[in-house]
């Protein structure tokens, strides 16, 4: 937000000085500049600033996509659940031919009763397409107090498979060798993804076309009065 509101007041700035050259008359000091040169300085300097401030604020924005499946399951030990995220999907937003992902986290919450957890412990085995996200993990939670939510990171391999926008994921209960209902509920599954606009890719945003067209118009008047004052 900071980024946007600089770009604005330098934008602000150049439009004063754009006006200052449409309607200004050729002086000159008692050094020889003319107020024209001066103008024309002015405009420049304030041109290559909204320049950089748009560069660096488009550069540094990252952008993020998030999906979500509401599951609801009730596992048994032994059994499992599996899904798939996809952020092709046309209200995520994420193309794979001009995205890049860079970062992404995978979370569940789970829940073992309604206001609390019975005698058995529930380990949790769960995968990303063949990359086994994590194993033996004890899960606990509750409806009523809150869910226990495991979220995990994506390493390099998992991160590849999803630069094509769709990921699938598995969920196992594993089977424990005692007396106890091993089971629990498994509410949802979420993503949530970082990238950036894949170079080369895209169109230019509206900060780098007012610069362009800054330029254009800057070209335009010094054209136009060099030609006043060459017919004068």
């Amino acid at each position: 937000m900071k980024g946007n509101a600089l770009v604005s007041r330098e934008l602000e700035k150049f439009l004063n000085a754009l006006t200052r050259l449409q309607l200004v008359e050729w002086r000159t000091d008692v050094r020889g500049e003319s107020n024209r040169n001066r103008t024309m300085r002015v405009l420049f300097n304030r041109l290559l600033t909204l320049s950089c401030l748009v560069g660096v604020t488009s550069t540094a924005s990252a952008l993020m996509w998030e999906d979500y499946d509401r599951i609801g399951k009730f596992l048994r030990e032994g059994q499992s659940y599996s899904g798939t995220f996809d952020l092709t999907d046309p209200g995520i937003g994420f193309d794979p031919l001009s995205h890049t992902v860079t970062n992404a986290r995978i979370g569940f919450p789970f829940s073992d009763g309604y206001r609390g957890g019975d005698r058995g412990h529930e380990w949790i085995d769960a995968w990303v397409e063949t990359n086994q996200l994590w194993n033996d993990k004890e899960v606990g939670g509750t409806h009523r107090y809150g869910y226990h939510w495991i979220w995990r990171g994506l390493n390099g391999a998992m991160i590849a498979d999803l630069q094509d926008g769709v990921l699938n994921y598995t969920v196992a209960v594993e089977r424990v060798n005692d007396r106890w209902n091993n089971d629990v509920w498994l509410k949802e599954a979420k993503i949530k993804v970082w990238g950036h606009e894949t170079p080369g890719h895209g169109v230019p945003d509206s900060g780098s076309t007012l610069v362009f067209l800054g330029i254009g118009m800057v070209a335009a008047i010094a054209f136009r009065k060099r030609l006043s004052k060459a017919s004068g």
